[in-house]
């Protein structure tokens, strides 16, 4: 066997139980940032412990430029801040979400987002009609909504399992039973800075991949002169 062939043969790792880090991490949130080339892991790392208040009950772990790991102390404190809503570093979101042994190939693709939804007509204001325009933007995981108490705000919250490689949606048009059209306007709680060609959470606009290339536009402009020339003749 060569130097070369010797150098590239795999590391088998140990079974033995000071190679597993499997205990401390049952208490333990994983996440990453939704957009890295904006978002700072040092000061993520640092900062978090102070504003949630934890201290020395959590610890940050940069795992890489992206994907980091926080291991809490107290079993309360990791709920406390998994229950809070959308985080983010320098207004760009985070997802995180609680550490399992066997990732799932979905695994911090989701994110956990309250929903605004206002303009509900009102002979269908109802737990089935919202609920059914929530899906239209994520799994619906809480609905703290109760038809026969008095609603002082004029917007409904339901809380959504949102998929974070999809744009977010700031309308929905629904046709009522009797053909009319009705334009529900959606507002995402503690999101800040998204795309604003494709409204996805994962870069900037200057950045966005869904943009009109330059080609495609010049062959619009082409066309477009082509077709006053024609009407000038």
């Amino acid at each position: 066997m060569s130097i070369e062939e010797e150098e590239d043969a795999p590391l088998i790792n140990s079974d033995q139980p000071n190679f597993f880090s499997t205990e401390r991490n049952l208490n333990s949130i994983m996440g990453r940032f939704l957009n890295p080339d904006k978002q700072r892991m040092s000061k993520w790392i640092l900062d978090m412990p102070r504003i949630w208040r934890l201290y020395d009950r959590v610890r940050g772990i940069a795992l890489s430029r992206d994907r980091f790991q926080f291991i809490f102390k107290y079993e309360e404190d990791l709920q406390e801040v998994l229950k809070t809503g959308v985080w983010t570093q320098d207004d760009w979101g985070v997802v995180m979400e609680r550490w399992v042994e066997d990732l799932p190939p979905n695994y911090l693709m989701f994110l956990l987002i309250w929903l605004r939804l206002r303009n509900i007509p009102v002979n269908h204001y109802t737990q089935a009609t919202i609920k059914s325009i929530a899906k239209c933007v994520g799994q619906v995981i809480e609905f703290p909504f109760d038809e026969n108490e008095a609603q002082s705000k004029d917007y409904v919250r339901i809380r959504i399992l949102f998929d974070v490689s999809k744009g977010l949606r700031n309308s929905k048009e629904i046709q009522l039973p009797n053909g009319s059209m009705v334009k529900i306007g959606i507002d995402y709680e503690r999101i800040r800075k998204r795309c604003f060609q494709c409204q996805r959470l994962t870069h900037e606009k200057p950045r966005c991949p869904y943009l009109p290339s330059v080609a495609s536009i010049s062959i619009t402009l082409l066309l477009v002169y082509h077709l006053i020339s024609a009407l000038v003749v």
